[in-house]
């Protein structure tokens, strides 16, 4: 435990680390994550909302990896233990942190992340105010043995569990890889239902496009219909027209005969008489 303690704080002393939740990062939880991720535990056993729940909230999870050990005036935290703190007035999440061997029944080194507010993991000073005790992690000190798929993964990619640095930052790409594709599936969600509406308003603007069309074709149809019967009527006038004027030209035809008529029998009218009035003057 001890060595493997060492280990994780020389890699992780100065840094801002964060494991846990993007909307609040360099959390205190994020360093005890990441401790309990170098012991190999799941994130379950001690993941809570605030860090004080983690002592009086624990899981049956919680129980298969770690002791819970009470704050008592005799109590002392080991190498390795997780210390919690309980939520203050000024505090609603409480502090966690990780324990460092040496210490007393009045003080005892910590490593621990923001704490004072702000601060990347470093080793601080603590007493045991407020403090309502830690979990001690159940583990064998020779270790956690390695499952032949995760070694092979780890040969894979060149890596292996000696070089933390190595492995963390292969690590964290995954996670970031991991973000960003959850990210651009949230996109397209979001482009799919943005999408979805448009299809229902386009559906909708078709479907008004098709009536305004089939009203255009029935105007159309009748504004044709209404051309025909002009175009018949027009036709019809035309050929009243011209029998009119070939009657009125029939009608001057044979007034003039008439007229000729009138006149030739007036002439021998006058002629007849004038010739039975000669006979009577002689």
């Amino acid at each position: 435990m001890k060595d493997r303690l060492n280990q994780f704080i020389d890699n992780t002393i100065g840094h801002f680390i964060e494991v846990s939740y993007k909307e609040a990062i360099y959390q205190c939880m994020d360093l005890a994550y990441a401790w309990i991720f170098t012991l190999d535990f799941p994130k379950a056993t001690i993941q809570n909302q605030y860090a004080y729940q983690v002592y009086t909230n624990p899981k049956e999870i919680t129980f298969q990896y770690f002791d819970l050990i009470p704050n008592t005036p005799s109590a002392i935290p080991q190498d390795g233990d997780i210390v919690v703190w309980n939520k203050t007035s000024g505090n609603v999440a409480g502090h966690i942190a990780v324990a460092l061997g040496g210490g007393t029944t009045s003080k005892f080194k910590c490593f621990e992340q923001n704490s004072p507010l702000g601060t990347n993991a470093h080793i601080g000073d603590k007493t045991y105010t407020n403090v309502l005790g830690w979990l001690r992690p159940k583990i064998k000190e020779s270790g956690v043995v390695e499952p032949q798929w995760f070694k092979q993964l780890l040969l894979e990619r060149n890596l292996s569990l000696e070089r933390e640095g190595e492995f963390r930052a292969f690590w964290e790409k995954a996670i970031k890889y991991d973000d960003e594709i959850n990210s651009l599936k949230n996109q397209i969600v979001s482009t799919n239902e943005a999408l979805a509406e448009r299809a229902t308003e386009v559906s909708a603007l078709t479907e008004a496009n098709q009536k305004l069309s089939d009203r255009a074709s029935e105007a159309e149809a009748e504004l044709n219909t209404k051309r025909n019967e002009i175009s018949k009527t027009s036709w019809e006038l035309t050929q009243a027209n011209l029998r009119i004027e070939a009657l009125e030209d029939e009608i001057t035809r044979l007034t003039k005969e008439l007229d000729s008529f009138k006149e030739k029998n007036n002439l021998y009218a006058y002629s007849w008489t004038d010739r039975f009035l000669s006979i009577f003057r002689r």
